[in-house]
């Protein structure tokens, strides 16, 4: 549950900086005399990170691991 809540919260936290960001941004363009153009504002497009094949020796790491945290036994 605990892990949900953090979760939540980080989601929320993240949430009201994009806000902020944005709110800030907006005022510095509104005041700055020459507009910069749109590609230096959004800046480069982000690659989709390649991803991983997990190991069995991995997986079954992470599985005891989530067993340990929510209580359970361990055979």
């Amino acid at each position: 549950m605990a892990l949900i809540v953090d979760g939540k919260r980080r989601e929320a936290e993240n949430a009201h900086q994009d806000r902020a960001w944005l709110a800030w941004t907006m005022a510095a363009l509104q005041r700055s005399k020459r507009l910069p153009s749109l590609a230096d504002v959004t800046g480069k497009k982000n690659r989709a990170p390649k991803r991983r094949v997990a190991s069995a020796d991995a997986l079954l790491t992470m599985a005891h691991m989530w067993t340990a945290a929510t209580g359970g036994k361990m055979e």
